[in-house]
């Protein structure tokens, strides 16, 4: 997951050597392209729980064409975004965004566009693989990926001369990335190929998808979507009501933020196992098994959110001095960091629990309260404090906390109960091994 983060910092750092202006429309155009994909995106992702469940079940078979259904589904939805290619220069000026930088950002986000199915393939088998219990090979991809995209950044971006490669500017830094991921499409392919050649049951492209898996995925899989896109927008009208506010608390907030961003991570990881093994569990009809490994991923993840916690509130100080020497921005950042350590605990329950019960398929009641969450406590919560009484920054984050708790509460009662092991997705007859034919 944090390799994954790389290609977008790449870009932003390289472009960084060509200017301030383009490097802002370049980090400004990562946000707009995941607000676009996240939806699509966090369906695709639920690909993950339908390959876990059959292989807990013991059919490959079926496992391998819900990954064939998910590369279908991944490039109907790749076609959808198309048309904001041609809209990018109008979007950005509704943003409101510097006039200097519209030409930049129209062009980095254009190219990105036009990739996009690349970047729903590459995720499509991710999740098959990590569906299988195989998180190595998506690692190793992954990073042979990322390894492309920082060596053809410099490449494109300025150009070199000995290799006839014209200075490309901005552009390079969109097609360095979109080969990185061609490259990890590509990757993929041979290696399902190969096991296919074996006699494995692996994802095809060429296979037919039949109707009711794209239905099926679709109401398993767009609640999840939906969340995703709730909980982004929750945080980008975050964002910009810091931003309207004044430039040392904007500053603040996004040293905070890109530190919970760093410390996310492996919480993201841990959720992303326990989506497995729960999948795996149910396939398999051991409900035991499956509360147990929601339960240990929990702990796991407190001890490590905790500890990071600790370390934030220990190193408040120095950690928003590594990005800052303005003393307006470090007092409220420092004071914001106290916030930060305590979000942990509460946000890594809620991470590794939503996991859990995607592992199960019981997306629409992670999505009804995510909603409530972000738009009836986080919401008005950050309204109230931030401008009755006047808190800034850190009101907004203690909303942040409030949020984080009621969603933990939530989850912890539901995953307590027994409606989450009900429903959720259809899986067919486990088939019977013929030694157990009497």
């Amino acid at each position: 997951m944090l390799s994954f983060t790389l290609m977008g910092t790449a870009d932003t750092f390289f472009v960084g050597r060509l200017g301030t202006v383009e490097q802002g429309a370049v980090g400004f155009c990562g946000t707009v392209l995941w607000a676009v994909m996240c939806f699509f995106i966090g369906t695709l992702e639920i690909v993950q729980t339908f390959v876990a469940q059959h292989i807990g079940a013991g059919n490959p078979r079926r496992a391998a064409r819900w990954g064939t259904t998910g590369y279908h589904v991944a490039l109907a939805f790749s076609i959808l975004p198309l048309p904001l290619a041609f809209a990018g220069a109008s979007i950005f000026e509704q943003f409101g965004i510097a006039d200097e930088m519209i030409p930049f950002a129209d062009i980095y986000f254009q190219i990105r566009i036009f990739g996009t199915s690349l970047f729903f393939l590459s995720r499509v088998a991710d999740c098959y693989f990590r569906g299988v219990g195989d998180t190595v090979t998506p690692m190793v991809v992954t990073i042979v990926a990322n390894a492309v995209n920082i060596v053809l950044d410099p490449l494109l971006i300025f150009g070199w001369d000995p290799l006839g490669i014209p200075a490309m500017g901005v552009a390079g830094a969109a097609w360095a990335t979109v080969i990185g991921t061609a490259v990890h499409v590509a990757v993929y392919w041979g290696i399902l190929h190969r096991r296919g050649r074996a006699g494995r049951h692996v994802p095809r492209y060429r296979s037919r998808t039949r109707t009711e898996d794209v239905k099926e995925l679709l109401r398993i899989g767009a609640p999840s979507g939906l969340h995703w896109l709730l909980d982004l927008g929750a945080w980008t009208m975050f964002t910009i009501a810091v931003a309207r506010l004044d430039a040392v608390q904007s500053a603040a907030n996004i040293i905070g933020i890109t530190l919970i961003r760093a410390s996310f991570m492996p919480g993201y990881g841990i959720s992303t196992a326990a989506q497995t093994l729960v999948g795996q569990y149910l396939g398999a009809r051991d409900v035991s098994s499956a509360r147990r490994s929601g339960w240990t991923s929990v702990w796991i993840t407190c001890a490590y959110m905790g500890a990071v916690g600790g370390l934030f509130y220990a190193f408040r100080y120095q950690l928003v001095g590594l990005f800052t020497d303005d003393p307006a921005v470090i007092e409220v950042g420092v004071r914001l960091m106290v916030w930060a350590a305590l979000f942990q605990l509460g946000d890594g329950v809620q991470v590794v629990l939503a996991g859990a019960l995607r592992g199960a398929g019981d997306t629409r009641y992670v999505m009804v309260i995510g909603l409530a969450g972000a738009w009836f406590v986080f919401a008005p919560l950050t309204f109230y404090l931030m401008l009755v009484h006047d808190l800034g920054a850190e009101g907004g984050w203690i909303s942040v906390n409030a949020w984080v708790i009621v969603l933990s509460v939530l989850l912890v009662a539901r995953f307590r109960s027994d409606v989450w092991t009900r429903g959720g997705i259809n899986l067919e007859p486990r088939p019977v091994p013929e030694a157990e034919v009497t």
